[in-house]
């Protein structure tokens, strides 16, 4: 019996990993500390904005301002909807923020790093390669990360990097903390 459904079971385990190579990026690396949850996603961008840096550049045709660049991102389908901004209004001091960082050097900087303002810079241009690098961060704390790397792209239109944004967006913002047992008891939402 078992060895009826191994093929099906084998499938679905491999079918994330075939959509993602069929969209032309790669995800490199995630993480999600027990500071994230869905429930946090929502406090983060309760006002339907959730703060955002744009650093480095993507495009391999010159410079486009970051706000066009954050205003072309949209949430993971399973969030409430909301829109990314470089120009939250004044006073509005939740801590939350989303940092996307561009072509950056293959480095080892973590998003604890980041969240603490300790960018190294050293940003490239964009090449035959766009990387990047994402932290959602609360203060100066690390609430989870993901990098990713895909093809060229041109501007926030381009469908490749809706991919790779998309990519990179679904796994920092997930519908639940996959680093939290689900019969834990630690996961309000599963």
């Amino acid at each position: 019996m078992l060895t009826r459904h191994a093929p099906s079971f084998a499938f679905a385990l491999l079918l994330p990993l075939l959509a993602a190579c069929g969209g032309g990026q790669r995800v490199s690396h995630v993480e999600q500390t027990p500071l994230y949850s869905a429930m946090t996603m929502g406090y983060a961008a309760r006002d339907g904005i959730l703060a955002t840096e744009i650093r480095g550049q993507p495009f391999g045709d010159g410079p486009i301002p970051a706000e066009t660049v954050a205003a072309s991102m949209k949430p993971p389908g399973w969030h409430r909807d909301f829109r990314f901004t470089t120009l939250p209004p004044a006073g509005r001091e939740s801590g939350y923020r989303l940092i996307l960082r561009f072509n950056t050097p293959v480095d080892a900087t973590r998003g604890e790093t980041i969240c603490a303002n300790s960018e190294p810079g050293g940003f490239g241009s964009a090449g035959a390669a766009t990387a990047v690098h994402g932290v959602f961060c609360v203060g100066p704390q690390l609430v989870s990360e993901a990098r990713a790397i895909g093809g060229q792209v041109r501007s926030p239109s381009d469908p490749a990097f809706r991919s790779l944004t998309d990519a990179v967006l679904a796994e920092i913002m997930p519908a639940y903390n996959r680093q939290v047992p689900i019969d834990s008891g630690g996961c309000s939402e599963c």
